[in-house]
């Protein structure tokens, strides 16, 4: 048999609360981590009449004065650089990039030239040295 009558309908309510508590707990977590400044190191480049701006993929290799590493923003130990440039070259084979040796002008030439072996070593063979733009002087 077939019932036919009124049709009840029933209204569905949901508990907003739990959804805006998860709102604003999510705002306040990203509020407070976009608060965070993350420090540079300044660095002292060396200047160069053929400076040329780049730009892709770049992957930049930090050297300060006091010969510490910068890998992409996380200082490495030069124990581990042999493994960081190896990752690095590795995943240039996936998606080309550019390796971007940054000096600072008061850091020791040995360090230098251990960091351009390493990269040279692993198959890295493209590699620039940043510089900035050498200010011209104006004649008198």
């Amino acid at each position: 048999m077939i019932r036919v009558g009124p049709k009840v309908h029933t209204d569905a309510d949901l508990d907003m609360t739990s959804l805006l508590d998860m709102v604003f707990i999510l705002l306040i977590f990203f509020v407070i981590a976009s608060s965070f400044v993350i420090k540079g190191l300044t660095f002292d480049l060396p200047s160069a009449k053929t400076s040329k701006s780049i730009s892709g993929h770049i992957v930049e290799i930090e050297l300060n004065k006091e010969g510490n590493y910068v890998c992409d923003g996380v200082p490495t130990a030069k124990e581990d650089l042999t493994f960081v440039i190896a990752g690095i070259v590795k995943r240039f084979k996936e998606r080309p990039g550019q390796i971007v040796l940054k000096t600072d002008y008061e850091a020791p030439a040995g360090e230098l030239i251990h960091l351009v072996d390493e990269i040279r070593l692993h198959g890295g063979e493209k590699f620039k040295i940043a510089t900035s733009a050498k200010q011209r002087e104006v004649a008198k």
